[in-house]
């Protein structure tokens, strides 16, 4: 058996479902093996509502975390099958432990880390912001520096090229990821999570970030609207020359074999839909997609419609992470959506992302 760690508390604080406050949890000790520090006991649900839940917090600030653990077969098994029940998990403390080469190999923990992949997306570097639909925030590029600048001294001081800085100054007018999104779903095989430690936030409660259960989303649309999008396809794309075209709804089989639809469509990176008889005339060439002024009238509405109903949705069923420094999120990306809350202009914020391959 593994060495013994010391005791962890659980209080369940600072995270709850939209428009319902979290109950607060009495200590709970729980002397374990290291491999087993993921404990039942050790851990409290975000949204329970009888079978269904979304969302897991486990409390961290008092554990003895040795990064190797991590490696362990049975720990690895045991995250993985974590991230895939409740798909978001929030560490709470987990991040100041880890430095950012253990960061990296902690996330190796759900599975291969590419850093082409992980860092930071190109459109980045061509003055894209694609979570914000603003026509003046292109003239803007104060945003793309912050995160620049910051990758120039990660480089020259060698520090892990896996790890994407996101980082906001206090002047910028505008912020990464607000808006429901996937991170970059235009990519031909996107990834499987994220693993995110906040190094830098503003005071608590303010830079919140929003979760949503793609799967329930799907799950909840009218027999009507499904039917509606069964043979219609989202473009996906960075807005500086990478395009992948994608069915609207996928599916994802779980480790036991369980399939299950997932509505796959986001501001930042849909902003047309097409039909198949499109599709068959699209190769590898982005050249053959009609621009999206001259979509077809009730594609253009569809997009909409669906859009609307993501920020419904999300809404209504979304989960609020509130950041401490040092808090750790890992998110399943696909069967996700997350937003950004931009209010803390004024404040710097820096958070660390890493993004976990599919193997």
């Amino acid at each position: 058996m593994a060495v013994v760690l010391q005791a962890l508390l659980v209080a369940c604080l600072h995270i709850f479902a939209t428009g319902h406050e979290a109950e607060l949890l009495s200590p709970v000790s729980c002397d374990q093996a290291e491999r087993e520090f993921l404990c039942e006991e050790c851990t409290q649900p975000i949204v329970e509502d009888g079978e269904y839940m979304f969302g897991l917090e486990v409390f961290t600030q008092n554990v003895n975390v040795s990064v190797e653990s991590f490696a362990l077969v049975d720990m690895k098994d045991k995250l993985l099958q974590m991230l895939e029940k409740y798909k978001v998990l929030v560490f709470r403390g987990l991040g100041e432990k880890l430095s950012m080469h253990d960061h990296v190999s902690f996330a190796r923990s759900f599975g291969p880390v590419h850093t082409r992949l992980s860092q930071p997306p190109p459109y980045i570097f061509s003055g894209v912001h694609v979570s914000v639909p603003d026509p003046s925030a292109k003239k803007d590029h104060s945003l793309q520096a912050s995160v620049v600048n910051e990758r120039e001294k990660q480089l020259k001081s060698g520090e892990p090229e896996e790890v994407f800085k996101i980082v906001v100054s206090p002047n910028n007018t505008y912020a990464f990821g607000e808006g429901w999104h996937t991170d970059i779903t235009y990519e031909q095989t996107p990834p499987k999570a994220a693993v995110l430690i906040a190094r830098r936030v503003p005071p608590y409660g303010l830079g919140n970030t929003l979760f949503l259960d793609a799967c329930r989303m799907y799950d909840s649309m009218p027999e009507a609207f499904k039917k509606e999008i069964e043979n219609v396809y989202a473009v996906h794309s960075n807005r500086a020359g990478h395009v992948t075209v994608r069915k609207i709804v996928q599916v994802q089989v779980n480790n036991d074999g369980e399939s299950k639809p997932v509505l796959f469509i986001n501001r930042h990176f849909v902003s047309q839909l097409v039909d198949e008889d499109t599709v068959k005339e699209f190769p590898n060439n982005n050249n053959t997609i009609p621009e999206p002024s001259e979509q077809d009238p009730y594609l253009l509405d569809l997009l909409n419609r669906l859009l609307d109903y993501v920020d419904s949705f999300g809404e209504e069923h979304g989960i609020k992470v509130s950041w401490n420094a040092g808090d750790l999120a890992v998110w399943h990306e696909p069967t996700t959506q997350h937003a950004g809350h931009y209010d803390y202009h004024g404040y710097w914020r820096e958070l660390h992302r890493v993004l976990v391959a599919k193997s």
